[in-house]
């Protein structure tokens, strides 16, 4: 069996492709909270399946963003 490649998708695609957007917002985190639950209804509902990676991508970001709050940290 010979190991393939997966080709990289939502932001980690920025470096291959040549008409990508990037986009950097800024929230309080009562807004991450509601965009979070958000993109995970929008992922779950399975409506938008070229956006998967996108929604997960968003919810890393979030996650990881309000884990550096000093309110989160142990």
């Amino acid at each position: 069996m010979v190991d393939q490649q997966i080709p990289p998708g939502g932001i980690a695609a920025l470096n291959n492709a040549s008409s990508t957007i990037y986009c950097d917002l800024q929230m309080s985190i009562a807004q991450a909270r509601e965009l979070l639950a958000l993109v995970r209804g929008l992922s779950a509902s399975a409506q938008h399946p070229g956006l998967e990676s996108v929604f997960r991508d968003i919810e890393e970001e979030l996650c990881r963003s309000m884990s550096n709050l000093p309110e989160n940290r142990l």
